[in-house]
This record gives C-alpha cells, structure tokens and sequence, in this order.
C-alpha cells in the first residue's frame, strides 16, 4: 500500500513569533533575496559574471484580531486583553518587545524575534505534540503594520518584517562576514 504524502497544509500549520504561538494567525509569506551584480571586463562586450552582493529576507504575516471581550465569550486559545500589536510578545517580560516597533517614544527600544511556521505533522493527537518546523527567518524586525475590515468580514492584520537569516527543515545558513 502506497504511503499518503505528507503536504505542509494551512490548517495545520501554525505561526509562532518569538517562541509565542500566535493565535488566529491565517497567513505567512516570506521572500528570500540573493542580490547579484554584472562583472564587465574592458574590451568584453558580454558580461563575464554575475556575483552576489546582498542577503535579504523579508516576509508578511496576517493575524485575525479579537478584543478584551474573546476570553469572556469563552473564545478558546485567547489572551485576557486581546491580541493588539502582538501584546505579549517580547523577549522578556519587561522588554518593549515587538509592540515597540509601531510606538515612536520606543522605537530604539524594539527588540528583534524569530518568526516560525510549524507543522503538527499529519494532524492526528499522537502527533500534534510534536511540532515539526519548516521554515525560521532569524532577527527580524517589523516595518508595516495594516488592517482591513469590511462590513461582513474579520479584522485582519497585516505586518510586514525584515529578517537577517531564513532557516527550513533542509538547511540552516550561517552568517558571513565579521560577525559569523
């Protein structure tokens, strides 16, 4: 009997920023960028070479907003004051942390995070325990912050980051330079 593929799904997938799984988060993009520049040689006509010059990651995550009143309602999974700018997502207790990064007073005070997007593998309890990670961008930083509502819909919030290392399941890169 033929073994079932093990796709990566959205609805068992989850999102986890900081260590902290992120409740109601519905989509994640990320993008990695290898910027590569032409080598000319006096006298060639064609370029001879194209050499990388940049690193870049970046990436959007979207999260359905609920209010102080979800854990009233007895809405599973949520925080007693809502999830508004990732509330409880900081390196420590006392950090600024991530909302920091959309308050100008403290701004320099924002702290970089990790973004995962996990598996619960197949889905069945006996496995739901054990999270498999498929993809990991290292020290980012957010840039944007945008919401969308319309009359029958969800809020919805969209954040964009920057990151300095994307990791998966097949490869963690290290970092060049002076600071590797």
């Amino acid at each position: 009997m033929a073994q079932k593929p093990n796709f990566v799904v959205g609805a068992r997938a989850k999102i986890s920023v900081d260590g902290k799984t992120l409740a109601f988060a519905t989509n994640v993009n990320y993008t990695v960028d290898v910027t590569h520049v032409p080598v000319e040689v006096l006298g060639a006509y064609e370029v001879i070479a194209y050499e990388p010059v940049g690193y870049r990651v970046s990436g959007t995550l979207t999260v359905v907003r609920y209010s102080k009143n979800a854990t009233a309602s007895g809405v599973t999974g949520t925080v007693t004051d809502g999830n508004s700018s990732f509330a409880h997502v900081g390196t420590t207790a006392a950090a600024a942390g991530v909302p920091a990064a959309f308050n100008p007073a403290q701004l320099l005070l924002s702290s970089t995070f990790d973004v995962e997007v996990f598996d619960r593998r197949n889905g069945t309890a006996s496995l739901d325990t054990a999270p498999q990670s498929i993809a990991k961008i290292i020290d980012a930083r957010l840039e944007r912050r945008s919401g969308g509502l319309n009359a029958k819909g969800l809020l919805e919030e969209q954040f964009s980051f920057n990151g300095i290392i994307f990791a998966d399941d097949s490869s963690t890169p290290s970092r060049s330079g002076p600071n590797a």
